[in-house]
């Protein structure tokens, strides 16, 4: 019996017919498998003959599924047998049909949960099945087409997704109501035991030997139990129904009375209705009178305006004319500025021939000088010729006047004078040895006390550049203290602000986010070190959406950093709104925190940015460098990269770890309590400057050596300078004695050689001077030509400079002007805006009012459509209706509240008339409902009846293909099924029950009451795991050709048959597959290879 489904209906509206229709044999290409996966169908010739057009599995794949990797199966439309040994993983095949159709693990009897069908290491899998869809029972084929792929995958997080696709792979939809719709439609009952019939199914159905297991398995089968639970649950809820139904008749009395009494107060409501009406009349006449007020009102608001709206043409006309003045003023502004560019135009175009001219005459000066310059050391060369001529000839006469004297005793006090000489040398080379030793220690002192002093100063410079840099630390420090976003630099909050504005503009499309620094807060203050050491230069970048906000950003930068100061940089990376999810990737460490789990960081664009760009989840952070460089090298955390400890040392983990010490012993922008740095970094200063001043004393100590020094060296050179004097005049006194010789006879011709000569040289140099005279004149005029004309320019700049000072003060004085004029301008511009703004609030007060009148006016209409005019005011209005008020209260306190009266009795009047037509219907429906259900409870046990019979008859004639006599024994009443099979006839034997036959014969009855079942089943496939296990080979043989008879006569059923025994016996074909798995592997194997069955035993099939 199959379940009720949903059909799907023609475009004419007429249903469509649920049977088989002659179906076409598959194209070529649906069983020809992709070279590259495998397939472990065996496709044989096809043979023509009806086949089902719906519902029908045409294809498996499995991809990490159970033990198999990758494993894809083609079904026939008729029969498919699966061949394999076991633990070859058959039984996977039929588990996947289940989950990949929507059924829960437990329906598989192979885990309770879907993630236990995932293969071990891996994350997924996937199961994909190809269902038939032609014919006129077809679902959606205008959508899906002839086939329908259901995928499904699974996670080992437990969560599963569906994706129902068409034939040409386009997804459809990813519900599993769509999916749940489709099995209706193709009647396919994944629950159902007998539609696929698995190993442990099969396995208890042939050890149960209770017959009501037998029975309930038959009511499972064929949907009786369905049946069954429906009729169940229809009539637990007729009797919720009558309950109800009882409930609401018993308080209809009661609400019949109240009616009655609601009634008769309603008729005693005559005089209050009359004071009523008078109220109401008078409620329509204040109404309108509060609208006449407000009129008033409106009236004067329009007076004010039309007199303030007539001061506007004064404030145009002011307007005007301050315009007219600034235009004025302006005109007369640019025409001086005219006059100036003029002015410096023809200033410009002198300079070049003013420069032009003073360098020609730099130039003549320079050759008038250089030609004074010859003339004079031609003079000199005449001179000294002519005293060298003059001296040659004094001594020419003077060695010719010379007489020859006695030169003996000369020679002898020459001797004498110079051994006394050498004597007084060597006495003077002694003292001047000491000299020259006293020297040497002057100048080693001198040079130590420089080179001390030169190390004192560059200490000095050191210090000082410590002590400046200290000091700025400290503004940038104590500015931090006010805005900690100056810690970032002194340009940060103004850019910040710049970026505020930029952003309120819209010039970004996201605002930039940063310092990122400024994003982050510290859990524990000791790690600002390490987390800098860390993070570095990241913290005092900036993160865009887009490189259109990157290019904005850096215009902005380049506005307001200075050019010696470092620019922040920018990270460009599209804003998320969630965090990613880290936990594959996190360090897991119990003993040591991540640097995730020391920061606060709310903005999720920040969190992401540090894990891109820093990888901060795989950071460990530990206190101790030896324990983090024992962490990291000998037992490394799960996902660890590298650690940072206290002081921002970092160690890279791995065997061979890398190790690197950090150079900065404070925070720079993390920093926990600002004052105590502070304070430190003043300490700090104080010793260096006292260091500083220690240092400066001994320059000055050594500044005094010094001098000291180099007055003793200058003493000892100038003592032995006059030593050497001294020494040489004396050895040069020597000389000239030892040099003195007999004079021989005087010859002169050679000195009046050299005075010709003189003469020739002094003639030749006079010749020269006359060239350079006339030279010198030519120059000098030309000098002078030049000069004149550069004197000749500078005057014409002078005058051109002259009258541009007069014309720079009409400039100011003119701008000035202009500056009043717009100050003018301005002041009645915005005159005119408080005025014109002045009009708008009245305008908007006037608009506003005239909108409560009219909003007025509409309630008062609704109030009373009619204007009523009267001349009383509001108050006296109010004031009598709170009088009638007050009298109708007094009547309603012995009468009652009419409205609530009308009110209640309205209520009751129509809530009475609904109950009393709402049980007329129940009772109407419950009566139809009993009627139905008791036709269908008749029906069902009719049904029932039918279906046992037929499954009776059908066990017995399959039976009785084996030689068997048996029967099916139904007790409905003690929801009983006995199973008799007698093996073999005519032996004189009795029936036997299941129990007392043979394992082989059980198995070939079980396969006859298999059979019988799925005779009474509609559902288009049917699955059996390993039917054969317990046969001998006859019973075998005979259950095959049972279950191909049986498969032949319902071609428009699938039969897939699951075995580990051989086949090969069976011949294959279009309507009979055979498809074997390869043997079981115990190593690693990735991919199924396999040959078909058939392939061996003919070459032509493929």
């Amino acid at each position: 019996m199959s379940k009720s489904r949903n059909k799907q209906v023609p475009k004419d509206g007429a249903p469509t017919a649920k049977r088989a229709r002659l179906g076409t044999p598959p194209s070529s290409e649906d069983d020809i498998s992709d070279t590259h996966e495998e397939n472990l169908s065996q496709v044989a010739d096809f043979e023509t003959g009806t086949e089902a057009e719906y519902g029908i599995i045409e294809h498996v794949s499995m991809k990490n599924f159970m033990c198999h990797k990758r494993l894809e199966f083609n079904f026939g439309p008729n029969v498919n047998f699966i061949v394999g040994r076991n633990g070859s993983g058959k039984s996977a095949v039929l588990t996947a049909i289940v989950v990949g159709l929507g059924g829960k693990a437990t329906a598989t009897n192979r885990g309770s949960s879907i993630k236990n069908f995932i293969k071990d290491t891996e994350q997924q899998a996937e199961i994909t099945i190809k269902l038939r869809n032609r014919g006129l029972d077809s679902y959606k084929p205008e959508v899906y087409g002839s086939t329908i792929i259901v995928e499904r995958r699974l996670k080992a997080d437990g969560i599963s997704s569906y994706k129902l696709r068409a034939k040409d792979g386009k997804v459809i939809s990813q519900k599993y109501a769509e999916l749940q719709q489709i099995k209706d439609q193709f009647n396919i009952q994944i629950d159902n035991p007998m539609s696929i019939l698995n190993q442990d199914t099969s396995r208890n159905f042939l050890h149960s030997q209770d017959p009501k297991d037998k029975y309930s398995f038959f009511l499972k089968a064929t949907q009786l139990e369905q049946m069954s639970n429906d009729y169940a649950n229809i009539q637990q809820h007729r009797d919720m129904m009558q309950n109800t139904l009882s409930r609401k008749e018993e308080i209809l009395p009661e609400l019949q009375r109240e009616v009655f009494q609601n009634e008769q107060r309603f008729k005693d409501l005559d005089s209050i209705q009359k004071l009523q009406k008078k109220r109401e009349e008078l409620l329509h006449m204040s109404a309108w009178a509060q609208v006449a007020a407000e009129e008033k009102v409106l009236d004067a608001m329009q007076k004010e305006l039309r007199q303030e709206e007539s001061r506007t043409p004064k404030f145009d006309e002011k307007i005007e004319a301050s315009e007219a003045k600034v235009a004025s003023r302006e005109t007369h502004f640019r025409d001086l500025q005219d006059q100036l560019t003029e002015l410096g135009e023809k200033i410009k175009e002198l300079q070049p021939q003013h420069a032009m001219a003073k360098a020609e005459m730099d130039k003549a000066k320079r050759k008038e000088r250089d030609v004074e310059k010859k003339i004079r050391s031609s003079q000199n060369q005449s001179r000294s010729l002519s005293a060298d001529k003059n001296d040659l000839q004094q001594r020419i006469s003077e060695l010719k006047n010379s007489a020859r004297r006695d030169y003996e005793d000369e020679r002898k006090k020459r001797e004498a004078e110079i051994q006394k000489l050498q004597a007084h040398i060597q006495a003077q080379e002694a003292q001047h040895s000491t000299v020259e030793q006293d020297l040497k220690q002057f100048i080693s002192a001198l040079d130590r006390a420089k080179e001390q002093t030169y190390g004192l100063k560059t200490r000095d410079a050191d210090l000082k550049q410590n002590i400046d840099s200290k000091t700025r630390r400290i503004h940038h420090l104590e500015a931090g203290r006010k805005d900690r976003l100056k810690l970032y630099g002194d340009f940060m909050p103004n850019l910040l602000n710049e970026i505020n504005k930029a952003s309120q503009r819209c010039m970004f499309h996201q605002k930039p986010k940063g310092p990122i620094g400024n994003l982050l807060k510290l859990k524990d203050p000791r790690w600002a070190i390490g987390i800098e050491a860390c993070l570095k230069q990241l913290l005092y970048k900036f993160c865009c959406h887009n490189y259109h906000d990157m290019n904005i950003l850096n215009q902005l930068i380049a506005r307001f950093v200075p050019d010696k100061k470092r620019r922040p940089g920018i990270i460009v990376s599209a804003f998320q709104g969630q965090r990613y999810d880290i936990s594959q990737g996190a360090v897991r460490c119990e003993e040591y925190p991540s640097l995730l789990d020391m920061i606060d960081i709310e903005d999720p664009t920040i969190y992401n940015c540090l894990i891109d760009q820093r990888g901060v989840e795989g950071i460990l952070l530990v206190e101790s460098s030896q324990d983090a460089r024992n962490l990291l090298r000998l037992q490394t955390p799960h996902n660890c990269r590298e650690a940072f400890t206290l002081s921002g040392d970092q160690v890279y983990a791995g065997r061979d770890q890398r190790y690197y010490s950090n150079r900065y012993t404070k925070a720079r922008v993390l920093r926990g309590d600002v004052e105590e740095d502070i304070r430190e970094m003043q300490c700090e200063v104080q010793l260096l400057q006292q260091q500083q001043k220690d240092v400066l004393q001994q320059l000055r100590e050594l500044d005094t050596t010094i001098r000291q020094n180099e007055q003793q060296k200058r003493r000892v050179q100038t003592q032995r300078l006059k030593l050497k004097q001294t020494i040489n005049q004396l050895v040069y006194d020597k000389q000239q004695l030892e040099a003195i010789e007999d004079i021989p006879p005087v010859d002169v011709s050679t000195l009046e050689e050299e005075v010709a000569t003189l003469d020739r040289e002094i003639e030749a140099n006079q010749a020269v001077l006359d060239d350079l005279g006339m030279l010198y004149k030519e120059i000098h005029r030309e000098y002078d030509a030049l000069k004149q004309r550069f004197s000749e320019l500078d005057e014409e700049m002078k005058n051109f400079a002259d009258r541009v000072e007069p014309i720079k003060d009409d400039v100011l004085t003119a701008s000035a002007e202009i500056e009043s004029a717009k100050n003018h301008l301005k002041h009645y511009t915005n005159k005119k805006k408080e005025h014109l703004d002045n009009l708008n609030v009245l305008k908007t007060r006037q608009d506003r009012h005239a909108k409560e009148v009219e909003v007025m006016v509409g309630k008062a209409k609704q109030i009373h459509p009619e204007r009523v005019v009267t001349a009383r005011k509001p108050q006296n209005i109010d004031s009598e209706i709170d009088q009638i008020t007050k009298r109708i209260e007094k009547e309603q306190q012995s009468k009652g509240d009419p409205e609530q009266i009308i009110r209640r009795y309205d209520e009751t009047k129509r809530s009475y008339l609904k109950i009393k037509k709402e049980l007329t219907m129940f009772r109407r429906f419950i009566e139809k409902l009993d009627k139905l259900l008791e036709v269908r409870k008749g029906t069902f046990l009719v049904l029932r009846r039918h279906i046992a019979l037929r499954t009776k008859h059908y066990f017995i004639m399959t039976l009785s293909k084996r030689g068997y006599n048996g029967k099916i024994t139904f007790n409905h009443r003690e929801a009983e099924l006995h199973l008799t099979v007698q093996p073999t006839q005519g032996d004189g034997m009795g029936s036997q029950d299941m129990k007392s036959l043979s394992g082989g014969e059980r198995s070939f009855s079980t396969v006859c009451f298999i059979m019988a079942l799925w005779e009474s089943m509609e559902t288009p496939f049917r699955a059996l795991d390993e039917f054969d296990v317990f046969m001998d080979m006859v019973n075998r043989r005979i259950s095959m050709d049972l279950m191909l008879a049986v498969a032949k006569e319902q071609r428009m059923r699938q039969f897939i048959f699951l075995t580990p025994l051989d086949m090969s016996k069976i011949t294959a074909s279009h309507l009979l597959r055979i498809s074997r798995m390869p043997d079981p592997n115990t190593g690693n194997q990735s991919v199924l290879n396999f040959e078909p069955v058939n392939r061996r035993n003919d070459g032509d099939e493929d």
